[in-house]
C-alpha cells in the first residue's frame, strides 16, 4: 500500500505545473527570437526617424496643391518681405562707385605730340608754320573773324619765348605738373554705366593693370568739360612759377591749351565686371527686410499683375507661397516646447511599431518561415524603412510627385521575392505611414495604394526583363486617371494643377517599372531571390553542372530529369512554384557526380559497388551525395533557394534499404541505431521542397515496378507520401492535407502518363 502511495505522488509531483499568462509572457521576453526582431524592428524605426525629422511635425503643403480654405497665421512669425528687400538691395546697388580703368598712356602720347609740334614752331619757317601748324594752337569759332596779323604776332613771341633748348625741357616739367590731378583721376565725356548700375556722382578710377591703386573721385572732376579748364589753370600757375624762364607766361599757357583742349583723350573705360562684383557686394551687405505676421492674420501673397494681395486658399500654391508658409512652419518648430517635442517622437515610434508589427502579425499567420528566419526578417522590414526613407526624401522636392517610386518599387520586390499579399499590406501601411507623418490629405494614401496594390498584383510572374516594364507602364496607366478623380470627389476644384500632379504621379510610376527592370539583376543577387528569368537561366543544358551531369551520371540526369518534370506539375497544382521546383530537380542530385557508379540508376545493369561494402559505409556514401551536392552548389554560385531543396529534398529520412540490410546481418545483441542511417537533414522548410521529396521518391520507386499499372503507381504515391507523414517529415512546412492530396493526385497523374501503355502493332507482335 504504502508502496502504492509513493508511486502515486511521484506520479503528481510529475505533473507539469500550468503556466499562467504572466509567466508565458516572461518566458517569451526571455527568448532570443524575440530580442533580435526587436532589435531588427527599432533600426529600422530609428532610420525613418532620422529621416523624417520625426520629433518635428512635417512641412504638410507642396507646390500646385490647392488650400480648400483661406489660410490665416497660427501663430506669430516673421517672413522675408522680398518687394522691400530687393528695394534695399536695388537702391545700394545704386550707390555703389563703379569702377573705371585709367589708361595714363594716352595722357602721355598727347603730351609728346604736343613737345613734336612746339618742336615744329620753333624750327620751322614762318610762312609754312602760318599754313600747317600753328593754326592748331588756336580753336577756330564758326563764325569768328580770324586776324592774320595777331596770330603773326603771337607765333612770332611763342617762337621768342621758346628759343633755347633749355625752355623746352622746362616746358615737358611743366606739361607734366599740369597734368598731375588729371593723371590721376583720368577724362571722359559721360559715364558709360546707368543709374541702376551704379552711382553717378562718384566713381572710382584706378591706373590700368594696378588695381591696387583704385580711388574714388567725384564725375565732375574727370568730365573733359570740367578738368580742361582745371588744365587751363594748372598751366598758367606752374609756367607762371617758371616767370624767369617764361617771359610771357600767359600767352604761352593760352596757346599750349588751346593746342591740348580738342585733344583730350578719354581715359576711362568702364569695368563692367568689376563694377557688378562691386555691386553684388553691395547687396549681400544689405539686411533683409521682414514682414511682421500675427496670429490671425490672411496670409497673402501678390497675384500675378502685382496690383493687390489674394489670400492663400482656393488656388494652387506657388513657389513663393511656400515660403511664405514654410516661414510660419520654421516658427512654429521654434517655438515648440520639449514635452511636444517628446510626445510626438514617442507618438512616431509607436505608430511605425504598430506597423510593423502587423506586419509581423500576417507573417505569423500567413508565412511563420519568414518571420522564423531572421535574414528573411531583416529583408522584409528593411524593405519598409528604405521605401519609407526613400520616398520621403524625394517628396523633399517638393514641385514633383516622385514618392511613388520607391513604394512602387518596394513592392514589385516583395512581390517577385516573397509573396503578393505581404507585398501589398507591407507599403500599404507604407502609404500610410508616410501621407499620415507628413500631413498629406487623404487622397495622397489611396494613390499610393492604388500604385502599390496594381505593380504587386502584376508581379506574380516575372519571365522576362521587359515584364518589369510593362508593369510599370500599367501601374502608370491606372494611377493617372486615379490621381485626377480621388482628388475630384474629395471636394478638389478641378484644375490644370490637378492634372499636372497626375502626369507627375502617372510617369513616376511608369518610371519605377523601368528602374527595376536595370536593378532586378542585383536585387536578385542582394536578397538572394529568384525570379523566373533566373530560374529559366538556371535551367538551360548548357549550365556548366547540368553538363557535367550529362557527362557522368547520365542515368541521375535523366533521373533528374523525370523528378522536374513531375514536381512541377505538382507545384502549379497547389499553387507553389512550378518553375522553382522543376529548377530545383533538375540540381537536387547534381552531388552523385562525385561517386556516380555507386547510384544504381547509373550502374546500367552492371557490377554493383555496394556488394563489396558494409551497409554501414554504403550508408555513408549514398547520404554523401547531399553534402557533396551542397559544395558543388556553393562553388558554382546557385541561388540560395536551390541550394536548399539540395539540403531538404532527403530530410531526415531512413536509407531503408541499407538499414534493413545491417539489421539481418548484425547481431542479436549488437542491433544497429536507425539514425545512423538517417539523412541529416534538415526537414523540409517550404511546399517546394516537400513537393521535390515526394516527386524524386515516386519517380525512383516507380522505376523498380515491373508493371507500372495505374493501380500500382496510385499505392506507391500513397504509401511513399503516408511514409514521409508518419515520419514527421512535414512537421516544419507550411503544408496542408489538401495540398498533400492535390500533390499526390498530381504526382499519380504524371507517373501514369509517364508510364502509360504503348499500342503493340502486328510486326510488334509477331517480331
Amino acid at each position: 500500500m504504502s508502496t502504492s502511495t509513493s508511486g502515486i505522488h511521484r506520479y503528481r509531483w510529475a505533473l507539469p505545473t500550468p503556466r499562467t499568462p504572466t509567466r508565458q509572457f516572461r518566458d517569451f521576453l526571455q527568448r532570443p527570437f524575440f530580442w533580435q526582431r526587436l532589435l531588427v524592428a527599432l533600426t529600422a524605426i530609428l532610420l525613418m526617424f532620422l529621416v523624417a525629422r520625426g520629433w518635428e511635425s512635417a512641412f504638410p503643403y507642396r507646390i500646385r496643391q490647392i488650400p480648400q480654405r483661406k489660410l490665416a497665421a497660427y501663430i506669430e512669425f516673421e517672413v522675408q518681405d522680398r518687394e522691400a528687400t530687393r528695394e534695399a538691395i536695388a537702391k545700394a546697388k545704386s550707390k555703389i562707385a563703379c569702377l573705371y580703368e585709367n589708361d595714363l598712356r594716352l595722357l602721355e602720347e598727347v603730351r609728346q605730340a604736343l613737345i613734336d609740334e612746339v618742336f615744329q614752331v620753333k624750327d620751322k619757317p614762318l610762312e609754312e608754320l602760318e599754313s600747317t601748324v600753328w593754326p592748331r594752337f588756336y580753336q577756330v569759332v564758326p563764325g569768328a573773324a580770324v586776324e592774320p596779323d595777331k596770330q603773326r604776332t603771337e607765333l612770332e613771341q611763342f617762337r621768342e619765348t621758346l628759343k633755347a633748348d633749355e625752355r623746352l625741357e622746362s616746358l615737358r616739367g611743366v606739361l607734366t605738373r599740369a597734368f598731375l590731378e588729371i593723371d590721376a583721376t583720368g577724362l571722359l565725356e559721360s559715364l558709360e554705366h546707368d543709374l541702376t548700375r551704379g552711382s553717378m556722382l562718384e566713381i572710382q578710377v584706378y591706373r590700368k593693370g594696378d588695381p591696387e591703386t583704385t580711388r574714388t573721385v567725384e564725375v565732375s572732376k574727370v568730365r573733359i568739360a570740367e578738368a580742361a579748364e582745371v588744365l587751363r589753370k594748372n598751366l598758367i600757375r606752374e609756367l607762371e612759377k617758371e616767370n624767369a624762364t617764361f617771359p610771357q607766361p600767359a600767352l604761352l599757357a593760352e596757346r599750349l591749351y588751346q593746342w591740348l583742349r580738342p585733344r583730350l583723350p578719354v581715359t576711362l573705360k568702364w569695368n563692367d565686371e568689376a563694377s557688378r562684383r562691386e555691386s553684388e557686394i553691395a547687396g549681400r551687405k544689405v539686411e533683409t527686410k521682414l514682414r511682421l505676421y500675427k496670429v490671425g492674420d490672411p496670409l497673402q501673397h501678390a497675384n500675378l499683375s502685382g496690383e493687390k494681395p489674394e489670400h492663400l486658399g482656393g488656388q494652387p500654391l506657388a513657389a513663393a507661397d511656400l515660403e511664405l508658409l514654410e516661414a510660419e512652419h520654421q516658427a512654429a518648430q521654434k517655438q515648440t516646447m520639449w514635452y511636444s517635442t517628446f510626445a510626438r517622437s514617442l507618438l512616431f515610434f509607436l505608430s511605425v511599431g504598430l506597423a510593423i508589427g502587423l506586419v509581423a502579425a500576417f507573417l505569423w499567420k500567413q508565412q511563420p518561415q519568414l518571420l522564423l528566419n531572421l535574414r528573411h526578417f531583416s529583408v522584409i522590414v528593411g524593405a519598409f524603412a528604405a521605401s519609407f526613407c526613400g520616398a520621403w526624401l524625394l517628396a523633399g522636392n517638393l514641385d514633383s510627385r516622385l514618392e511613388i517610386i520607391p513604394l512602387v518599387l518596394g513592392a514589385m520586390v516583395i512581390a517577385i521575392a516573397y509573396q503578393v499579399e505581404l507585398a501589398v499590406l507591407l507599403m500599404s501601411l507604407v502609404a500610410l505611414m508616410f501621407t499620415v507623418l507628413h500631413g498629406y490629405d487623404l487622397s495622397e494614401f489611396l494613390i499610393l495604394s492604388a500604385g502599390v496594390a496594381v505593380s504587386a498584383l502584376s508581379c506574380r510572374n516575372i519571365r522576362s526583363r521587359a515584364k518589369s516594364v510593362y508593369v510599370g507602364l500599367l501601374t502608370g496607366a491606372v494611377v493617372l486617371p486615379i490621381a485626377i478623380f480621388v482628388p475630384f470627389l474629395l471636394g478638389w476644384r478641378a484644375d490644370w494643377a490637378m492634372v499636372v500632379d497626375a502626369l507627375w504621379f502617372g510617369g513616376s510610376a511608369a518610371a519605377a517599372g523601368l528602374i527595376m527592370t536595370a536593378l532586378l539583376p542585383f536585387f536578385e543577387r542582394w536578397f538572394d531571390f529568384q525570379t523566373d528569368i533566373n530560374l529559366l537561366e538556371l535551367s538551360d543544358p548548357n549550365h556548366p553542372l547540368l553538363k557535367q551531369l550529362i557527362q557522368r551520371a547520365p542515368g541521375t540526369y535523366n533521373h533528374s530529369i523525370n523528378v522536374a518534370s513531375i514536381a512541377e506539375a505538382a507545384g502549379e497544382a497547389v499553387g507553389a512554384n512550378g518553375l522553382l521546383c522543376r529548377v530545383g530537380a533538375y540540381f537536387h542530385d547534381i552531388g552523385k557526380m562525385r561517386k556516380p557508379e555507386y547510384f544504381v540508376e547509373n550502374q546500367l545493369g552492371g557490377e554493383n559497388k555496394h556488394d563489396d561494402l558494409v551497409p554501414t559505409m554504403s550508408t555513408i556514401v549514398i547520404i554523401s551525395h547531399v553534402k557533396d551536392g551542397i559544395e558543388l552548389a556553393r562553388l558554382h554560385h546557385l541561388p540560395r533557394r536551390i541550394i536548399d531543396l539540395i539540403e531538404q529534398h532527403h530530410g531526415t529520412t531512413l536509407v531503408e534499404y541499407f538499414f534493413h540490410r545491417a539489421t539481418r546481418t548484425a547481431d542479436e545483441d549488437c542491433r544497429p541505431m536507425e539514425s545512423d542511417f538517417r539523412y541529416p537533414g534538415p526537414r523540409p522548410q517550404t511546399i517546394e521542397a516537400a513537393i521535390v521529396m515526394l516527386a524524386d521518391a515516386v519517380e525512383g520507386a516507380s522505376r523498380t515496378l515491373r508493371e507500372p499499372t495505374p493501380h500500382r503507381i496510385e499505392s506507391i504515391v500513397r504509401e511513399l507520401t503516408k511514409r514521409r507523414v508518419d515520419d514527421g517529415q512535414f512537421d516544419d512546412c507550411p503544408i496542408t492535407l489538401q495540398q498533400l492530396h492535390l500533390i499526390q493526385d498530381s504526382l499519380i497523374k504524371s507517373l501514369n502518363a509517364m508510364f502509360h501503355a504503348r499500342v503493340k502493332y502486328p510486326e510488334q507482335a509477331t517480331g
